[in-house]
């Protein structure tokens, strides 16, 4: 029996990235608000632009890696 190992595509590696890098933005995002309690109520459109994108990243990283 021959296994097949599997590899990280470009797509999967790219998100591995960008969850690591959205952890620290989010990270110092609250840091800055615990510091700063007159921006409070601080509308997040950065969530607006992130989210839909590594949410559309981790579906396809995922496909990518069942459908080996």
């Amino acid at each position: 029996m021959t296994s097949k190992k599997r590899s990280a595509s470009g797509i999967q590696i790219t998100t591995i990235i960008l969850i690591v890098i959205y952890g620290i933005w989010e990270k110092n995002v609250q840091q800055y608000l615990s510091t700063h309690p007159e921006d409070s109520t601080l509308n997040r459109i950065d969530l607006w632009f992130i989210l839909p994108i590594l949410a559309l990243l981790i579906g396809i990283s995922a496909w990518k890696f069942f459908k080996k």
